[in-house]
């Protein structure tokens, strides 16, 4: 299975993910229940790094560093409109682990980092769901 591309964006000074007004970071698996399964999202520097990541988020419960989910059994297809209900998965991460990365050499310029998410289903299967680019920016209030 290839993973989706889906790349990221955050800023440097205020928490990514959860239930932001606006904003919708959210993972959706149509028809797909995945209570039970073991999520794992990594952002790394580069592609291939085998040090610590940077950011290491596993199941959690809403509003903390991690991954939490629900089944929405009435949730609608966006395409077709049926109800297929789907799993949401919803990332979090706070204020306090943005501000620990590493600015570039150049603070005034955005980061470009790279993640992972990992979905071990209660089969015990494991797959890259999506990947791609996680951009930090600076942003300017503090």
């Amino acid at each position: 299975m290839t993973p989706t591309i889906d790349n990221r964006e955050a800023y440097r000074h205020v928490p990514w993910g959860g239930s932001a007004p606006g904003v919708d970071e959210n993972w959706y698996f149509l028809g797909e229940n995945l209570a039970g399964a073991v999520y794992r999202l990594q952002i790394r520097p580069i592609q291939g790094d085998t040090a610590a990541p940077l950011v290491d988020l596993t199941n959690a419960i809403a509003g903390v560093d991690g991954l939490s989910s629900v089944w929405d059994a009435g949730f609608l297809d966006p395409e077709t409109g049926a109800t297929t209900g789907a799993t949401i998965i919803t990332p979090f991460i706070g204020r306090t682990t943005l501000e620990s990365i590493q600015t570039n050499a150049d603070p005034s310029k955005p980061r470009v980092l790279y993640y992972d998410l990992w979905v071990t289903r209660s089969g015990g299967q494991t797959v890259l769901e999506c990947c791609g680019t996680f951009t930090l920016y600076p942003g300017v209030n503090i």
